[in-house]
């Protein structure tokens, strides 16, 4: 078995990152409640435009810290995906695609259930875990 993973710091500074959006989130819900229960509630585009942002940091930071992969143990029969919230068990078949666009500082690992993001400059050495998937799913990274 061979284990790739990032460093134990960065692992934890986004669980505190993970532990901050879920308070913005509760936060605002719970002060737009505050607002109504005490009839001062916010106009209707001031409340739009709040769950807009709430929800545009949620896209932009929850997404990628929720999927984001923590440590990658590859076997001869599958690999082995840790995330901040759940591990996830795959065989080399029930990988749809790999993707690992130049552009973008994740590679994305696809299953029928769901998708992975790989950060290409905390989970090392890269090449060498690069070559392995694409060794094992039998496709090149896209």
């Amino acid at each position: 078995m061979v284990t790739y993973q990032r460093a134990r710091w960065k692992h934890w500074v986004r669980y505190f990152g993970l532990t901050i959006m879920v308070f913005l989130n509760i936060s605002m819900i719970m002060s737009n409640l505050e607002l109504h229960y005490r009839h001062r509630p916010l106009a209707l585009g001031q409340e739009l435009a709040s769950y807009g942002i709430v929800f545009f940091f949620d896209l932009a930071i929850l997404m990628p810290l929720i999927f984001e992969v923590d440590t990658v143990r590859i076997t001869s029969d599958r690999v082995i995906l840790s995330t901040l919230l759940w591990r996830a068990k795959l065989r080399w078949e029930e990988i749809v695609a790999f993707n690992n666009p130049i552009w973008l500082a994740f590679a994305v690992l696809r299953t029928r259930s769901c998708f992975y993001l790989i950060n290409k400059h905390d989970v090392g050495p890269w090449d060498e875990l690069l070559q392995t998937i694409c060794f094992k799913t039998g496709r090149p990274a896209n």
